[in-house]
């Protein structure tokens, strides 16, 4: 039947600037009254609202549930509460009184209405939770998600055909579909009439010609059509590994080309000039209409094909009444749709063959409304955000000090040389810069407090969400008298840009002596908006309990990264207690910092460690290197969050004394045969570690946790996976179609045969962009695999001269952006020898580097200037200073951390 309750009153259901949330079936069924058909063939709005009326009426006695007293989206949709979600709902619709009409009609044939009964308060309600439930499932897709912010991926994408314009035939099958983002524009649809005429050309705005310069508008606010979506016109990514992307993703975009098909459909009806694409056309154009027409009949055929894959087809054609697979309110299509997390973008890069690694995914635009939420948008979209010329001169001033503006993900990268030039920057940011989402820059020239003051006070004053902050402090310039002698007052400007109520994230490196640079805050300061803060330098001990001071103050943080990588530091227990405080963390990453076991005293206090444990509710990565923060208190943060960890990175410097067991308790112990048994039993999902992006394990692990990983790693879609002596045996489990990063150390050529067996396989895909590499004993096959994968970074550690005299010559060339050669030696000449060696056979394939390639040789002692200025420019020996640097093994350690979790956001 085509009756349908919604959750709107009937006269806000045709609205062009409030279309309903959920459509009604009518609208969006393959044979509806008004059909795609109907509004396609010149009917008028007027015609097809009467049409519409007379097929469909909903009336009830009280409003729709009041939905805004619900609980929250993260509420509804964590998968601990997804019981309660059904609950709440039935019990917010048993307090609605919903009574029937006698004026309720229903558009069904003669026939149909025979045997048929008008539905009593008992029959609608399930309807009524269908449709919530719905409504809340749309929501919760389309909501922000702070873990994805700086994620350079757009949230929203469909499968379909390669030409889906066109009538597209039934049996296309699905490995030759292709992914497409969609623009989420929202109610930018609705206004595109209004502000599509702003047309003026920019082009040092660095988007399309004809593209204007940003500002964004004040008046922009979210309106009942947040959900609209539309196609851009892109050529779409092919995907790979088809059947498992359908099993990771199948329902998720089943969910999103029923929204794109009601989208489609609201916006024929209301503006069928705007086309396919949203670009402005005739409404009359037959053409146009066709190109809507066909796509429609193709989204069909996709969700059909999807239905089917999935196992979700039924009786019905594609030309039938679905009401229960087409309708946005009660249909099955919405049952598994969720929003995408940070462990579900990170493998959506996995799967696609080629795209462009410089976040220009699709064409699409990242943006943020008033709301403060993310949305990606088409150039078209972009452009009704933001006016002509305010932007202009702040553009020009990153590019006038060597910095880059990107519009795509609204960011600006600058290195300020100069008190003049920042003065002028500053300025610039504070008033001309409304579009800058993220700012990333550092201060190279030796300023001081009203600099960092002047900088405070623009970052606050303008719409930054991301502040990147490189202080360039080098602590070993500066003595420990001159770093005190600073006072108090020179980096507490630092401590008012953590308090900006508009930064979402602040990241800081390269500052020291923060203990005595900066005063400590009032004790019940609260900063309620940050939540994520990096410092990655090295951390006193001083410096930490006022570092302790400020997390305090921090209490919704969801991202905490600390430490260098190259120096060790123990951890401070005042700064402890303060992380422990922090009970919505998602991401800890601590950086050579090791708290100790034994207990500790502070200010006459003692503090326990087991009176300070680590939140587990919603922990999902955990990184650790150089020191183990507590082995007792590690284990039992691992275990407790292993359900929904996404990002587990170990790495100890005294390995042999660190074997750490990541088993559960009730793995722990088993016989592995039974073990193994045991899991089969239960499905992957419901697994520990099952939903890992990352896995890193450079340090001991115990059998059980061999044995436990075991039967997870083998069905997981890892990003990065690292492993060493210890972990080896997982080797033979990973799945390396999905891997974008590989960490070896201390592994034998017989260790890595798995590896071999993968790679060196010409039929087996392979998308690694870096690796490094730590190979002990004789090396004969690795050169092999070094030519057979075309890899961005490559790291070779203490490979010994025979090896590399073996891979030089033959390695693959045609991505390589940057070679680490690292080797030690207790002699010098030795050490330069090697390094020569190296040089010389890079130096005889100079054609095959590309511009941008860098070779990076450990060297701790200074390299004199005058013999780089001496290096041959291009020589048959000898490589052009711009492609060679001798760098120090801390900074070496520092890119090689970098370059890994670089994919962890």
């Amino acid at each position: 039947p085509n009756t349908v309750v919604t959750t709107r009153p009937r006269r806000a259901t045709f609205g062009a600037s409030s279309p309903p949330a959920i459509v009604p079936a009518s609208l969006v069924t393959r044979s509806s009254p008004i059909g795609t058909d109907a509004l396609l063939d010149g009917q008028s709005l007027q015609q097809q609202q009467q049409q519409q009326y007379q097929a469909t009426t909903t009336s009830t006695d009280s409003p729709a549930p009041h939905l805004s007293t619900a609980p929250t989206e993260e509420h509804y949709y964590s998968q601990d509460n997804a019981p309660n979600h059904d609950k709440v709902l039935q019990q917010q619709l048993a307090d609605t009184q919903l009574s029937p009409s006698s004026e309720q009609s229903h558009n069904v044939d003669a026939d149909e209405q025979q045997g048929h009964h008008v539905m009593d308060r008992q029959q609608q309600q399930p309807t009524m939770v269908e449709l919530v439930m719905a409504q809340k499932r749309l929501d919760a897709a389309f909501s922000f998600n702070e873990e994805l912010y700086e994620y350079p991926i757009p949230r929203l994408f469909v499968l379909l055909p390669p030409s889906f314009t066109n009538k597209n035939p039934s049996g296309e099958p699905l490995q030759n579909f292709r992914l497409y983002f969609l623009c989420e524009c929202g109610d930018q649809c609705d206004n595109h009439n209004n502000n599509s005429s702003n047309n003026s050309s920019t082009a040092d705005f660095g988007g399309p010609s004809n593209q204007p310069t940003p500002k964004p508008t004040t008046e922009q606010p979210e309106t009942k059509s947040r959900m609209m979506v539309h196609l851009v016109k892109h050529a779409g990514y092919e995907v790979t590994r088809t059947a498992e992307f359908i099993e990771k993703y199948g329902s998720y975009v089943l969910g999103m080309l029923a929204v794109l098909k009601h989208s489609m459909t609201l916006t024929a009806l209301t503006s069928p000039e705007l086309g396919v694409f949203h670009e402005r056309g005739d409404p009359s154009s037959k053409a146009t209409k066709n190109m809507v027409r066909d796509t429609i009949t193709t989204i069909n055929t996709a969700i059909d094909s999807l239905e089917k894959t999935l196992g979700l087809g039924n009786d019905h054609d594609a030309t039938t009444n679905k009401p229960n697979s087409d309708t946005l309110g009660a249909c099955e299509t919405f049952k598994n749709l969720r929003a995408l997390d940070g462990a579900d973008h990170r493998r959506l890069d996995t799967f696609l063959r080629s795209h462009n690694h410089d976040g220009f995914l699709g064409d699409l635009y990242r943006t943020t409304v008033e709301t403060d939420r993310t949305k990606w948008v088409c150039f078209e979209h972009y452009r009704t955000l933001y006016s002509v010329s305010s932007m202009t001169s702040f553009i020009k001033a990153v590019e006038a000090n060597g910095g880059a503006y990107s519009p795509y993900l609204s960011k600006a990268v600058i290195n300020l040389t100069s008190s003049t030039a920042a003065k002028d920057f500053f300025g610039k940011l504070a008033s001309q810069a409304l579009a800058l989402d993220e700012l990333d820059i550092a201060l190279d020239w030796k300023f001081g407090s009203s600099d960092l003051a002047a900088l405070a006070s623009a970052v606050t004053q303008s719409n930054l969400r991301v502040l990147r902050l490189d202080m360039r402090d080098d602590k070993g310039k500066k003595s420990a008298f001159e770093g005190m002698s600073l006072g108090k007052g020179r980096y507490h400007p630092l401590v008012q840009m953590v308090s900006s109520k508009k930064l979402r994230g602040v990241f800081f490196s390269n500052v020291h002596h923060l203990g005595s640079r900066v005063s400590g805050l009032p004790q019940n300061h609260i900063i309620c908006t940050l939540q994520r803060f990096h410092l990655l330098n090295v951390i006193e001990s001083a410096d930490q309990v006022r570092l302790a001071n400020i997390l305090t103050s921090c209490p919704s943080l969801i991202d905490l990264r600390l430490g260098s990588f190259s120096s060790q530091r123990k951890m401070h227990p005042t700064l402890y207690y303060a992380i422990a405080s922090l009970k919505h963390l998602k991401n800890l990453h601590i950086y050579s910092m090791d708290t100790g076991l034994s207990d500790a005293n502070v200010s006459g206090d003692t503090i326990k460690w087991e009176d300070a444990s680590l939140s587990t509710d919603t922990l999902k990565g955990l990184v650790s290197t150089g020191y183990v923060m507590n082995r007792a208190k590690l284990e039992g943060l691992i275990q407790a969050s292993s359900g929904i960890m996404e990002v587990l990175v170990l790495e100890f410097t005294e390995k042999k004394w660190q074997t750490v067991e990541l088993s559960p308790v009730h793995y722990r112990g088993v016989p592995s045969m039974f073990q193994r048994q045991s899991l089969a039993a239960i499905s992957h999902g419901a697994r520990p570690f099952s939903r890992l992006t990352h896995l890193h394990l450079g340090t001991g692990i115990t059998n059980s946790s061999i044995e436990m990983l075991a039967s997870v790693v083998w069905n997981l879609s890892l990003v990065h996976f690292g492993a060493d002596e210890h972990s080896k045996r997982l080797l033979k489990y990973v799945n390396f179609a999905s891997l974008k990063s590989l960490s070896l150390t201390d592994l034998t050529e017989d260790d890595m045969h798995p590896l071999f067996e993968a790679f060196l396989d010409e039929n087996r895909p392979c998308q690694l962009d870096r690796m490094d590499l730590k190979i002990a004993g004789k090396i004969l096959i690795v050169p092999d695999l070094l030519h057979k994968i075309a890899l961005k970074r490559l790291e070779l550690v203490e490979i010994n001269r025979d090896g590399m005299s073996k891979i030089m010559p033959i390695l693959n060339l045609s991505r390589l952006e940057v070679l680490s050669a690292q080797f030690r030696s207790e002699s010098a000449s030795t050490e330069d020898y090697y390094y020569d060696a190296v040089e010389y056979a890079l130096a005889a394939r100079v054609k095959e580097l590309g511009d941008n390639f860098l070779l990076q040789c450990e060297k701790d002692s200074p390299v004199p200037s005058s013999s780089l200025e001496a290096r041959l420019e291009g020589g048959f020996s000898r490589l052009k200073a711009q492609h060679i640097v001798f760098v120090k093994r801390t900074e070496l350690d520092n890119q090689h951390w970098h370059s890994i979790l670089s994919t962890v956001l």
